[in-house]
């Protein structure tokens, strides 16, 4: 116990060992996974990387077309990783980059994601519909 107490108190006069953020940028190594980023010219819209995300951070709004619109939430993302590793092209469409993701300003992603997620989830909805329409329209031989 005498050893912790002259422990804590060397502490008192040391150097803190964290990063001084918002004030300080902090320095990332080439090792550190980091926010997701997206490519669209080279996604096949599978969306394997919003199925196998755990927080739902990738979220894919579909038109009854078939075209999507991807949104990433980097305040709900752990960075594990899974996304980029389940996609057919790794690393070409989505790849972990290791730059900071994050602003103390800017939280309009985190406000308006409830809204992001209703709406992937209705328009997933119409385009199963409209596909399935599609499917029954067309005259069987």
């Amino acid at each position: 116990m005498l050893k912790a107490f002259f422990e804590s108190f060397l502490n008192l006069f040391k150097r803190p060992a964290t990063v001084g953020f918002p004030f300080e940028e902090a320095e990332f190594g080439v090792e550190c996974r980091g926010g997701i980023r997206f490519n669209a010219e080279h996604c096949t819209r599978c969306l394997m990387c919003e199925k196998i995300c755990p927080t739902k951070a990738i979220q894919f709004i579909r038109s009854e077309s078939g075209e999507d619109a991807y949104h990433y939430n980097p305040y709900l993302c752990i960075f594990c990783g899974e996304c980029t590793r389940s996609c057919p092209k790794e690393n070409e469409a989505l790849f972990q980059s290791n730059a900071p993701v994050f602003s103390t300003s800017d939280q309009s992603v985190s406000k308006s994601w409830d809204a992001v997620e209703i709406e992937a989830e209705r328009s997933k909805k119409i385009y199963k519909k409209a596909k399935i329409k599609s499917a029954n329209a067309q005259p069987k031989e």
